[in-house]
């Protein structure tokens, strides 16, 4: 427990403190000696709950947009981003806020999914986040309305990519950059 304890309270050179560690090689101490219990080669684990005896880390919080007017403002500044990065990632940026795909939906949307006519994307269930025997279920696929404004974005990008599968395909660098 004395060097758990002083590894808890010791500080890096950046000034940060390595509880972490500390919690985490007491929970593998405990593993070690209750396996060893269950095998018999000692009676009992003397370690008890020492992971628990240590100090939990204090939660941080992270930066969050939490009023209406800070999420206006995100999405002016969106609108309006223009710095470092490829057009690609400035579509992508003006996008995901009008659509609310999940992460890998969005970086692997194939325009093929993409119908213009009736305002929406239809995601298969190969390629949506769910168990293996719904994947094979072809009537099992995800619709998403998509507003007027993702439409006008999306024909906008689709002058750059529509030739190739990926809404946000790779495309040669000349092309790529601002």
């Amino acid at each position: 427990m004395d060097l758990l304890t002083s590894i808890y309270h010791s500080k890096k050179a950046d000034g940060t403190g390595k509880n972490e560690l500390a919690r985490r090689i007491a929970m593998n101490m405990r593993s070690a000696l209750e396996y060893a219990v269950d095998v018999g080669l000692i009676e009992y684990a003397p370690i008890g709950k020492l992971d628990k005896a240590l100090p939990r880390p204090i939660a941080k919080s992270y930066p969050a947009i939490r009023t209406p007017i800070e999420l206006g403002e995100l999405l002016r500044d969106i609108r309006e981003y223009e710095g470092r990065g490829t057009y690609l990632v400035c579509m992508a940026l003006k996008l995901l806020p009008l659509v609310l795909f999940r992460n890998a939906e969005f970086r692997g949307a194939e325009w093929s999914h993409i119908d213009f006519e009736s305002m929406e994307c239809v995601i298969p269930a190969e390629n949506r986040k769910q168990k293996t025997a719904l994947k094979a279920d072809d009537e099992n696929y995800h619709v998403v309305p998509l507003p007027r404004q993702a439409i006008e974005l999306l024909k906008e990008l689709q002058a750059f990519t529509g030739g190739c599968k990926y809404l946000f395909d790779n495309l040669p660098t000349k092309m790529a950059t601002y």
